[in-house]
């Protein structure tokens, strides 16, 4: 008996790699979009201040 990438090998890696992909993706988004809006208020709030600092 020799050792052969079965079709069911494949198949569970292709599923293992679905799997961390979809999670990967999931988690990206939830990090990514809740705090943008934060990010661009923080920068806006910072950009303002400066341009009143120049004034």
């Amino acid at each position: 008996m020799y050792y052969r990438p079965d079709i069911y090998d494949l198949t569970n890696m292709g599923i293992v790699v679905f799997i961390v992909f979809i999670v990967v993706i999931v988690l990206w988004a939830v990090y990514d979009w809740e705090p943008k809006e934060d990010r661009d208020r923080s920068h806006y709030n910072w950009d303002v201040s400066r341009r009143e600092g120049k004034k």
